[in-house]
């Protein structure tokens, strides 16, 4: 599978700070009588991007998932677009290498760019406001349970706006930032690493 190249989106990728690769990907919504259409991804010359899986959550005010990505060898970059609801959507670098630890997070909703993700970053939210939250993802690995990764979400200094409703075990039991970082983070797949030969 190939990876998403950032730089082929000509203009509608904004960098975000202290992530690599890292972005928001603003795109146009169309309203009329009908209703709105949102385009996530334009596909342009020279740019292929294949999709692994597609997946969508709905989650209630208040929840807290995260912080998710594969262990070394089993992560994959993601596109991240809100469908309803808001979220503070946040990100972990646990790539080796100096951003290792650095945090991002932004309120995201449905009139909202889509976030990219590179592989090794990992990616949590929490549901703010008073409705249900439809996320779509969007990834360029396939899912492997066993080699499911990331860190506690409670442990990464990211300031999350309401005291959860419901965080699940199996994201509290993840390892915690500093030991991730004490560690050296995790080493990446090449195969999955964004480059120029998409």
């Amino acid at each position: 599978m190939r990876s998403w190249n950032p730089e082929s989106f000509q203009g509608e990728f904004e960098e975000i700070p202290d992530i690599t690769g890292g972005g928001l990907l603003r795109t146009r919504i169309h309203e009329d009588s009908r209703g709105s259409f949102k385009k996530i991804v334009s596909i342009r010359t020279g740019f292929q991007v294949e999709f692994g899986e597609i997946f969508w959550s709905v989650s209630h005010p208040g929840v807290l998932r995260g912080m998710h990505t594969g262990i070394a060898g089993y992560q994959g970059n993601k596109l991240v677009t809100v469908q309803s609801g808001e979220i503070l959507d946040a990100l972990v670098d646990l790539r080796p290498g100096s951003e290792l630890g650095s945090t991002f997070s932004v309120y995201l909703g449905q009139d909202s760019p889509s976030l990219f993700i590179p592989a090794g970053v990992a990616h949590g939210f929490q549901v703010v406001g008073d409705s249900d939250a439809t996320v779509l993802y969007a990834t360029s690995n396939l899912h492997v349970p066993e080699f499911d990764g990331g860190v506690n979400p409670l442990s990464c200094g990211i300031h999350w706006p309401l005291t959860p409703s419901s965080v699940s075990e199996r994201d509290l039991g993840l390892p915690d930032l500093f030991q991730v970082v004490a560690e050296g983070g995790w080493p990446l797949n090449n195969f999955n690493r964004p480059n120029s030969n998409c």
